[in-house]
């Protein structure tokens, strides 16, 4: 059985993986995949640079989470914070 496609076979496009997506949870824009937001929440849970506030900033898209780091921590910028 030959698995070249001729003819309109070849032509029709076939969805071959369909997940869905995630949304910011600030923004609602969609900026990945649920099962790779969850994947990352997963794998970063016992890293204490993700904790806490810093765990919700994983669910942000990217701008917003920029935002949502300067609202929080306005001195990040100046470098106020580091000593």
């Amino acid at each position: 059985m030959p698995r070249l496609l001729a003819g309109d076979a070849a032509r029709r496009p076939v969805t071959l993986n369909e997940t869905q997506p995630f949304h910011c949870i600030r923004c609602a824009k969609p900026f990945g995949t649920a099962q790779m937001v969850e994947s990352m929440l997963v794998r970063l849970a016992g890293h204490p640079a993700f904790s806490g506030a810093a765990a919700e900033r994983l669910k942000m898209c990217p701008d917003c989470r920029v935002v949502d780091m300067m609202e929080h921590d306005p001195g990040a910028i100046t470098g106020a914070t580091l000593r």
